[in-house]
């Protein structure tokens, strides 16, 4: 199981790492560095060949084949619940399913440090995090592209990581993408970021949104959701 795993999750780091984030002017005069500006990561080989997007369109990059790359962890992945997991933060400390008991709306964004778009609304999530806490909406980043291929932790990504969070003031709580996480299904997105929500049972809310938006959109997503929660 764990190598099936393991090969799914490799084929979907390289799909998209293989396919740049497209370009955008969705945030000018940015707060966030750019990718280039940190520490290009070795997962990232191809990051020069940018795919431009269209302005107006949603930005994420998109990786069409990838939910079949994952096909062969389907069974595993049926018992797998985000519901029952065990991960650690940047930091190292244990998290497990018990952080949505935290918060009635949990909004859990999945980023990679190549991914420009990712980067670019981290500085407006944080500004978010902090604006709805007294609404009980806490938001957790999962920085995808911090494993090995044996899926151990990549100490190098993991501190690059941990830079862009802290340069962009996300500073709210960031996780590595264990296998039960994966299994519950971070190994079918099609492209980062990806951001799901869930209740404070762990239950989604509403389906996952695939690609970056500006703090006016988001913050119209997260009055919708916290409406589904009446």
């Amino acid at each position: 199981m764990k190598k099936r795993i393991i090969m799914a999750t490799i084929g979907l780091i390289l799909a998209l790492s293989l396919t740049a984030c497209g370009s955008t002017n969705e945030t000018k005069d940015s707060k966030a560095p750019s990718a280039a500006n940190t520490q290009e990561p070795a997962a990232s080989p191809a990051q020069d060949q940018q795919t431009a997007v269209p302005e107006d369109e949603t930005k994420a990059e998109v990786t069409p084949g990838t939910t079949d790359a994952a096909k062969g962890s389907e069974d595993n992945a049926q018992t797998a619940s985000f519901q029952n997991f065990t991960t650690t933060d940047l930091d190292g400390n244990e998290v497990t399913q018990d952080i949505f008991a935290d918060a009635d709306l949990t909004m859990m964004n999945v980023w990679a440090t190549f991914c420009d778009p990712c980067i670019r609304e981290m500085p407006e999530l944080g500004e978010l995090s902090t604006e709805y806490k007294d609404q009980n909406v806490q938001i957790v980043g999962v920085a995808f592209d911090t494993l090995n291929q044996d899926m151990s932790i990549y100490q190098e990504q993991v501190d690059l990581a941990k830079e862009i969070a802290e340069k962009t003031g996300a500073n709210y709580l960031h996780l590595i993408p264990s296998a039960d996480l994966l299994q519950a299904g971070l190994m079918d997105i099609v492209g980062v970021p990806t951001t799901y929500f869930f209740n404070k049972d762990g239950n989604q809310v509403g389906e996952p949104v695939v690609g970056s938006k500006n703090k006016e959109v988001w913050a119209s997503i997260i009055d919708e959701r916290l409406a589904m929660l009446q």
